[in-house]
C-alpha cells in the first residue's frame, strides 16, 4: 500500500527558512516581513552628511572622494550592530520582493552617490562655488529620496509610490 502524501502540517512552518527566521528575530532591530535592517542605510547617510559639507567645505571633498560602497553583507561584518550575525543571516533568506527591491535601490543610490562625486570633482577643479552649491543641493535630494525607498522596503511600508518610484528611475 503507497504511502499517503502528505498536507502542509503545522511543522512545515518550522522547516521554512524565512518562518524561522522570522522566529528568531523578535526583540531585534530587524524587520520580521523583510528580514532586512535599517541600520544599513547609515552607511549612505553618511555619505550624504559628507557630500552636503563639501559645499561649504570643499577640502572635504577628499573624505567624499576616499568613501567605499560596501554591500548589505559587508556593511554588518563591518559593523558593532549587536545582531550583526543575524542581520547578514536573515538577508540571506529574505524573499525576493524584499531583498531584490533593496539590492536594485542600493545599485541606484550607488550609481547616483558615483554621479555626484563626479559632478563634484568636476565643479571644484576649476572651483565653481555656486554650481557646486546646486549640485550638491539636487544630489542629496536625490540620494536622500532613495534611502526612504530603500526604508521602505526594509520596513515593509506599503507605499503606492515607492515601486512606481523604483521603475520611473530605472526608465531614466
Amino acid at each position: 500500500m503507497a504511502a499517503e502524501p502528505q498536507l502542509n502540517t503545522p511543522d512545515d512552518a518550522a522547516t521554512d527558512p524565512v518562518e524561522e527566521m522570522r522566529a528568531r528575530l523578535a526583540g531585534t532591530n530587524i524587520n520580521a516581513r523583510s528580514l532586512l535592517a535599517t541600520d544599513y542605510l547609515n552607511h549612505f547617510n553618511e555619505f550624504v552628511m559628507l557630500f552636503e559639507l563639501v559645499a561649504d567645505m570643499p577640502d572635504l571633498f577628499e573624505d567624499v572622494r576616499t568613501w567605499k560602497k560596501k554591500s548589505y553583507r559587508d556593511h554588518f561584518a563591518e559593523s558593532g550592530f549587536s545582531d550583526r550575525d543575524l542581520a547578514i543571516a536573515a538577508y540571506e533568506v529574505s524573499p525576493p520582493e524584499y531583498r531584490g527591491r533593496l539590492d536594485d535601490t542600493v545599485d541606484l543610490i550607488n550609481e547616483t552617490i558615483d554621479d555626484a562625486s563626479a559632478a563634484a570633482g568636476r565643479l571644484l577643479d576649476p572651483p565653481d562655488p555656486e554650481r557646486l552649491a546646486t549640485a550638491v543641493s539636487t544630489y542629496t535630494t536625490e540620494i536622500r529620496g532613495l534611502i526612504d525607498i530603500a526604508s521602505a522596503i526594509i520596513n515593509d511600508v506599503e507605499s503606492s509610490n515607492a515601486q512606481d518610484d523604483i521603475d520611473k528611475l530605472f526608465d531614466d
